[in-house]
This record gives structure tokens, C-alpha cells and sequence, in this order.
């Protein structure tokens, strides 16, 4: 009762009693170990958030190949946070995921994300590509104040936006010292991984039914039916629970991904089932979500790709536009210079940092 609490009037309190009292020890790396933390790392059912991390393992394991990188899953955040404080090195990294979660919609994980920032100050710390969107409401607002106060309190932090709108409001919140424009990055996989999959006639339905919705679910749905698609397949990339499993949460995720590849289109309100389709050569006809972080990732890094394109009226959802995948995909060297560009941009910063 006490911790319900606690929980539910004082989590900044309770979190920081769960990280005084821990007793967790990190196996995975010694002291003397060069290493990158990765916090907030997917322990769930998301098959989006578990490609960002994903991906952005990767990504470091690519920059730096010297450091283990090392996975702290979200839900076990508080329990790691003192023993990496003690076995931590002045040239180690501490990084967070990327997505859609600085905001107060997913308070819980903007509340984390506040203290592994303020915990690891002297540390340079990389908080990967991120929509921001706090509401207008007494509760917004008092969740920004809460991180634009840790944000400027942390003299050796890269922040990333993934898209335009979240750039412009991020350097407007947070100053444009700590703020970089980078693709989201799960776009790294394109170049990281193929498949040869055979294209068979379905169609694949992917649309999440949450408060990130913005058409009506059911008028979405209507619209499917009125276009009379009948090769289709309805599946989520929110896993569902019996088929989940944390420690193979990777192969759950590469299957998905082969799955998508041997579809002929797909429609989806999810950013990253847009995603999942650009990385395997599959149609895409996506329709905008409640904030908007489809669209504006579209725009900013996808609109060169012939074969994504945006639904504006559900109307327009039909059999397929038969958009050729094998024409020339303007996006994609666009991306991978995107990513040359932020390895440079870290590792100059870790160089003036560790300096100090």
C-alpha cells in the first residue's frame, strides 16, 4: 500500500528510494571496460521500440567497436542505476532510446529518462531519436518545466529529434546548443540488413487502435471493407503476449520483418510499420497519427521513396497505387549520409568531453 503510494503522488521520490536501496550488480562488463549504456531498452511487447533498440545497438556497435554495449531493459532501470555509478569510467557512454515517449503521454518513461539524466551529469549522455510532444494541460506543462530544468542542468548531453516539428520545439524548450536533427534510427537498418523474400498478393493491415489514434478506428476499418480487399492479413507490430518472449525478442523482430517483406503493400497508421516497409521494399500507403510523428518523419527523410506515400482521405485506400520498388529510392543515400554525419558529430563530442 505504502509503495502504491508512494508511486502514485511521489515517483520521483520512489525512484529514488528503488535506486538507493538496490542491490543489482552489472555482469556483463568490468570497471576497467570501455563501455556504452543503453537505458530504456525495450523489455516489451512493441516491435517498434524493440527495433529502435535494435537499431541503435547496432549503430554503436558499428562507431565503436572497441566498447561493450550493454542493454539496461526500462523495467529494470532503477535497479541498475547505482551499480553503473560505481563502475562507471570517465570515457563511458550513457545513451537512452529513441521513439515516442519524451512527453507526458508515457509520463512513466519521461520520468526514467529525467533520472538517468540527472544521475549521470558528468557523464557524455545521447538521448537517441525522439518525437516530443508534451500536452497543453496543467500536467504537460508541468512535466516540461520538470525536463527542460534536467535537460539544462547537463553540461555534456546530445539530444536528437527525428523530425522537423520535434527539432524546432526541442531548440525552442531546450536551447540549440544540445540539439541535432537526425533520422529515426531505425532507418539504419535498411543498410544493415536484406531480405530476398518472393512478393506474394497480400495486402497487410497494420493500424493501432490507442490514444495515439486520429481517424476513428472504426471508420478506418469501414474504409478497408469498402474497398473490398480480400488477400489481406491484419496483424500488430504490439506483439501479443503469449507470442513474446524478452530474451528473443530480436528473432520475434526479424521474423516480423521477413513476414512484411513477402507482402505486396501495406497500410498502417504505425510509424514504424512505415518503417518496416521502406526497410523491406514493400509498398506502403500510411495514414497520420494523432501527433503527427508519421507524417513529419515522411516528409523530413522518406519523401524521395516512390513507393511510401501518404493517405489524406480514407477514401483513396484501395487494392494499391502499384508504385515500382525497384525505381530509384532518392531517400536512401540521403540516410546513409545522415549517418556517417551523427558518427562524427559523437565521436567529436565524446573527444571534448573526456577531455574535460
Amino acid at each position: 500500500m505504502l509503495k502504491n503510494f508512494l508511486i502514485n503522488h511521489f515517483t520521483d521520490l520512489w525512484m529514488e528510494y528503488k535506486v538507493l536501496k538496490s542491490k543489482s550488480i552489472l555482469k556483463e562488463a568490468e570497471k576497467k571496460d570501455k563501455k556504452i549504456f543503453i537505458f530504456l531498452a525495450a523489455d516489451y511487447r512493441n516491435m517498434g521500440d524493440v527495433a529502435i533498440t535494435y537499431a541503435q545497438r547496432l549503430f554503436l556497435e558499428d562507431a565503436f567497436p572497441e566498447y561493450k554495449v550493454i542493454e539496461i531493459p526500462a523495467d529494470q532501470t532503477l535497479d541498475y542505476i547505482k551499480c553503473i555509478k560505481s563502475n562507471i569510467n570517465k570515457d563511458d557512454i550513457i545513451t537512452t532510446i529513441g521513439g515516442g515517449n519524451m512527453g507526458d503521454m508515457y509520463e512513466y518513461y519521461e520520468t526514467l529518462r529525467r533520472l538517468i539524466f540527472k544521475k549521470f551529469k558528468k557523464q557524455f549522455t545521447i538521448s537517441f531519436p525522439q518525437t516530443i510532444d508534451f500536452s497543453n494541460t496543467a500536467y504537460g506543462r508541468k512535466s516540461l518545466q520538470k525536463t527542460k530544468k534536467v535537460i539544462k542542468q547537463h553540461n555534456k548531453l546530445l539530444v536528437m529529434a527525428r523530425e522537423k516539428k520535434s527539432y524546432d520545439e526541442m531548440r525552442k524548450y531546450f536551447g540549440n546548443e544540445k540539439i541535432i536533427l537526425v533520422p529515426d534510427i531505425v532507418l539504419y537498418l535498411k543498410s544493415q540488413i536484406s531480405f530476398n523474400s518472393q512478393k506474394n498478393n497480400r495486402i497487410g493491415i497494420c493500424f493501432r487502435n490507442d490514444k495515439e489514434i486520429d481517424y476513428k478506428y472504426q471508420e478506418i476499418i469501414d474504409c478497408i471493407e469498402k474497398a473490398k480487399i480480400d488477400d489481406k492479413v491484419i496483424f500488430d507490430t504490439y506483439i501479443e503476449e503469449e507470442k513474446f518472449d524478452c530474451e528473443e525478442k530480436y528473432d520475434i523482430l526479424l521474423d516480423l520483418l521477413k513476414k512484411i517483406s513477402t507482402y505486396r503493400l501495406i497500410y498502417t497508421n504505425r510509424l514504424h510499420a512505415m518503417i518496416f516497409s521502406y526497410i523491406t521494399n514493400t509498398e506502403c500507403g500510411f495514414i497520420d497519427n494523432s501527433n503527427k510523428k508519421i507524417s513529419e518523419t515522411y516528409k523530413m527523410w522518406l519523401q524521395g521513396c516512390n513507393s511510401i506515400y501518404q493517405i489524406t482521405d480514407l477514401n483513396e485506400i484501395e487494392i494499391g497505387k502499384n508504385k515500382n520498388i525497384n525505381d530509384v529510392d532518392l531517400s536512401n543515400s540521403k540516410l546513409n549520409e545522415e549517418f556517417i554525419k551523427l558518427k562524427k558529430i559523437i565521436y567529436e563530442l565524446l573527444e571534448k568531453y573526456t577531455k574535460k
